[in-house]
């Protein structure tokens, strides 16, 4: 991205996107020590109830090491940036642009599951708010474990009030932050302060809610307030909290009233008295009962679903559909998600491609031991079952070294495909670690996640599942004779 296209991209934004948003363009920009080759990508969440992390940029990093990266967000956010499997945070502002330089890039990334080492990081210029929260979080932090006994078995409020005393003027002499800044570092420390007050019982629960939310902004986006808000409305039907009642919700629930007679219920709650903040509220407590065997699963889907369309507040509908996403996705009898990746041989496969058989899908990545010693056992699978399972190989690879070593070296006589860093597939599939084994029905419903891998006796499953539909055949053959 050359610095005139960037301008051209920016003013380009700025007057198609005015008129409807005030989002600016935010720029990070910089080089990457010995990171030829690799992918660098910025991510944030979609919110910080459902924590769906969703892709704004990426790069891939040329000889030259540098990389530019363009996004937008809402005011402050914190955002996430990934080179292979090391990744760092910090607080970006809407509409400014950031310089860097990376260091201690690891190259091949070692597995998902290993140590990660740290990556070192130089900006070019002093990223106040960033190294306000760091001081401030290991000073809390510090405080915390000096005064554990103190705090959670003694309760010591006066121990708390004093602490929160110097820190509010600590933030008075701060200068060196801009008033949005300013602001949104108040609220982090407000809340983080609360979240600790909340946990070790210093303060009553009514208060901490008529002072942090009974009047209050929601900060969607300021991640000490959304930490607080989840663990005080943290499991908010079962516990019955303040006039509401575990089994009335139970009840108004299973009588499939709509969402406007939940949130009125909720109004008995003395703390709930904005109705943006009992709907989120009610999002998040829907959530979490949706696995609770007293309640209706498609109930509260149908719940959700309603908030997601017909909700007032933007940002309710955005979390509704993360939530859904969520809650739909890769559950036992779902539909798989859908992608279409080039093979090693240069052809396109879908999972379609492949309906009418079982399908055993298998992630692998770079650097990855674990999935060169499951080979012999895979191909040995593959050649007894593949007339009914169809053995399909995504290979995520980090570095282009690892492309070329794998689609040299490696033979395979499955289907081996490259997911040409497709990270929203990885997000859809939820891929954490390494080799990843999924296993979907006939008709790509998702059959077993994870799946058990091939040295651990998926062969005597394979063995059930396809004695179980011969017999189903019979059946049928007997009953049309």
């Amino acid at each position: 991205m050359t610095t005139y296209l960037k301008q051209f991209i920016f003013l380009g934004l700025l007057f198609f996107m005015l008129p409807i948003s005030k989002a600016l363009p935010t720029f990070i920009e910089g080089k990457v020590i010995n990171g030829n080759g690799l992918v660098i990508r910025v991510s944030a969440y979609s919110d910080q109830i459902s924590f769906q992390e969703n892709l704004l940029d990426m790069y891939e990093v040329k000889s030259d090491e540098n990389f530019e990266l363009g996004f937008e967000i809402a005011d402050i956010q914190e955002i996430f940036v990934h080179i292979g499997n090391q990744t760092f945070s910090f607080f970006a502002e809407e509409g400014r642009s950031y310089q860097l330089k990376i260091e201690n890039v690891e190259i091949p990334p070692k597995s998902a599951i290993s140590e990660q080492k740290p990556l070192h990081l130089f900006w070019s210029k002093r990223n106040a708010l960033d190294e306000a929260i760091d001081n401030f979080n290991y000073t809390f932090s510090s405080f915390v474990e000096e005064n554990f006994v103190a705090l959670y078995k003694y309760r010591d409020s006066k121990l708390l009030q004093s602490f929160e005393d110097e820190t509010e003027t600590k933030l008075k002499e701060t200068t060196n932050l801009s008033p949005k800044e300013k602001i949104f570092f108040k609220n982090f420390i407000a809340y983080q302060l609360a979240d600790l007050k909340n946990a070790s019982h210093t303060v009553s629960d009514l208060k901490l809610g008529e002072t942090y939310f009974k009047n209050a902004e929601i900060l969607y986006n300021n991640p000490a307030y959304m930490l607080f808000f989840n663990h005080y409305f943290a499991k908010y039907f079962v516990t019955g909290r303040r006039n509401t009642n575990y089994h009335e919700f139970i009840k108004l629930i299973g009588n499939g009233n709509n969402i406007s007679k939940l949130i009125d219920y909720l109004g008995q709650d003395p703390i709930l008295i904005q109705e943006r903040l009992r709907e989120l509220v009610l999002l998040n407590a829907l959530k979490e009962v949706y696995y609770n065997k007293d309640f209706n699963a498609l109930q509260i889907k149908i719940l959700i679903e309603e908030i997601t369309k017909n909700s007032k507040f933007t940002e309710h509908k955005k979390i509704g559909a993360a939530i859904i996403s969520q809650l739909s996705g890769l559950q036992i009898g779902a539909i798989a998600p859908i992608f279409k990746l080039k093979s090693t041989q240069g052809n396109y496969k879908s999972l379609s491609d492949y309906k009418g058989r079982y399908i055993y899908l298998i992630f692998t990545s770079d650097n990855c031991q674990a999935c060169e010693s499951d080979r012999v056992a895979l191909e040995k699978i593959h050649e007894k079952y593949k007339k009914d399972i169809a053995v399909v190989e995504v290979f995520v690879n980090y570095t282009k070294n690892g492309l070329i070593k794998y689609t040299n070296k490696t033979k395979a006589s499955w289907d081996r495909l490259l997911f040409n860093n497709n990270f929203d597939l990885l997000n859809s599939y939820r891929i954490r670690t390494y080799p990843l084994y999924i296993l979907l029905d006939r008709e790509n419903k998702i059959l077993l996640n994870p799946a058990k891998k091939p040295h651990e006796g998926i062969d005597r499953y394979f063995d059930f599942i396809i004695k179980r539909d011969a017999h189903k055949e019979e059946k049928q053959d007997v009953l049309f004779r």
